[in-house]
């Protein structure tokens, strides 16, 4: 077969020609099948090449996509629902389409709110796959403050077992902050321990945020048990998303960590130091992450932060996964313990580690967001008990109590016994549920973390509760 057989040089073909061509090919096409063929394509006469072959070759879905007209925007109350096509919400990524035994009946009366409606009464699940940062804090009132998915949750422990919740975000949330101090906003007075920081991902309409709420409960009539918004503080959609907030120890500053182009640097968190107030330390706080651990400080002259690269001096470079001031020694020195990635815990003076504390079992190596397989390290660390004693948490589900009541972290020092944390998959599972947030309740006098598994546990002094 030549070209020049069915082409006229007119660059379509009519329904005869298409027939002849397939008849040389053994297909046996009638002319009204080649209309038809022609109509279903748009065309009645003459087809071009083109749109011939593009039709051929383009999978069914694309061409339905091409076809169909397209709204923006959901069917309104009042308006008519006559329509058979391409939807583009808002609120999704890809484009939806109409039903084939569309009924534009059924959204006219979906326009009007159904005499029953469903209530938020219970959250289930913690987030504890993905936080890089401490997420799970006792608030003064002896509640459990932490998130899972988009939903900041307040927990009334037992007897109680009740939540409320923070409904405020409009995408999933992946960072949360407690403020250790009373603190003022907008003239109204908060005590401390009460005020939550939650910031999220960036949404499909607008870019990340940090809302403030207060933890206690507001009421809200026939709705959820919700908190109450205190502030909102809005980011560029090119932040993209909060995967760091801490309160200073005034509670008067809040920083939080953006996962932007601008970092250099894979930051997990941030921590205070807490001693500001109360030893006259210079304000300060530090970011860790991927092989780094970052001093930054405060020119209270010109207000502005300039940061510092702390040293891993002579011991191995290895991914910070937690940060932990301890009370200061002589003066305002304050030194600072950092758990790594392989369990350990290394303690700095200066701007350089100058001792490796064993304290840890490296656990189960996990991939992390990168695609490279890691050790998660120790993830919790708590000073408590009047700032004798420091909580570390680690990938090997174990808690353990260091004495740091002289300022400093010396191998096997501990201020009471070490607690094992049990696999809820019984003896057959030979890895524990790894740490990832730590919190200590004075009033209460224990101990909760947050694990791998996604679960919340209480622990004593000396066993789970």
């Amino acid at each position: 077969m030549t070209r020049r057989a069915v082409d006229d040089g007119s660059g379509d073909v009519s329904p005869p020609e298409f027939s002849s061509v397939c008849a040389q090919v053994g297909v046996t096409v009638s002319d009204a099948e080649a209309r038809a063929l022609f109509r279903r394509f748009g065309y009645d006469t003459a087809l071009p090449y083109e749109r011939f072959a593009h039709m051929l070759l383009t999978q069914p879905a694309r061409q339905l996509a091409e076809d169909l007209p397209t709204r923006k925007g959901a069917f309104t109350a009042g308006s008519s629902a006559q329509f058979n096509g391409k939807i583009l919400y808002r609120h999704c990524r890809k484009p939806v389409y109409t039903p084939s035994d569309w009924d534009p009946g059924l959204a006219e009366r979906s326009s009007d709110l159904p005499s029953a409606r469903l209530v938020l009464d219970f959250v289930y699940g913690y987030q504890g796959k993905e936080n890089t940062s401490q997420n799970l804090f006792y608030t003064s009132e002896g509640k459990l403050v932490y998130y899972t998915a988009g939903v900041g949750v307040a927990y009334q422990r037992p007897p109680v077992h009740h939540q409320h919740f923070f409904l405020g975000h409009s995408d999933d949330i992946t960072a949360l902050a407690l403020c250790p101090a009373a603190a003022e906003v907008e003239g109204r007075q908060y005590p401390a321990r009460c005020l939550v920081a939650t910031g999220q991902v960036t949404s499909t309409e607008e870019g990340p945020c940090v809302c403030v709420w207060d933890s206690r409960l507001a009421a809200t009539g026939s709705g959820p048990a919700a908190t109450t918004e205190v502030a909102r503080l809005k980011f560029d959609k090119e932040a993209r998303g909060i995967t760091a907030l801490a309160f200073s120890p005034t509670g008067t500053r809040l920083a939080a960590v953006a996962t932007d182009n601008q970092h250099t640097v894979y930051v997990y968190g941030v921590e205070w130091n807490p001693y500001e107030v109360s030893h006259s330390c210079p304000c300060a706080f530090v970011t860790f992450g991927r092989k780094h651990l970052k001093l930054w400080t405060c020119d209270a002259a010109s207000t502005t932060w300039a940061s510092k690269q702390l040293s891993f001096g002579k011991l191995p470079m290895q991914n910070v996964t937690s940060a932990q001031w301890l009370p200061p020694r002589s003066g305002s020195e304050c030194l600072l313990v950092a758990g790594v990635a392989d369990g350990s815990l290394y303690l700095y003076k200066g701007s350089a580690a100058i001792r490796c504390v064993a304290a840890h079992r490296p656990g189960p190596q996990v991939i992390q967001a990168d695609g490279h397989p890691s050790f998660t390290g120790v993830r919790g660390l708590r000073v408590c008990k009047d700032n004798k004693v420091l909580l570390s948490g680690g990938a090997d589900g174990v808690v353990l109590q260091w004495d740091v009541s002289d300022g400093s972290l010396a191998e096997s020092r501990f201020a009471g016994p070490s607690m094992q944390l049990k696999s809820p998959f019984g003896a057959g599972d030979k890895w524990a549920p790894a740490i990832r947030a730590l919190d200590y309740s004075p009033e209460l006098q224990r101990i909760v973390v947050g694990t791998r598994h996604c679960d919340i546990i209480e622990l004593t002094e000396t066993s789970t509760a």
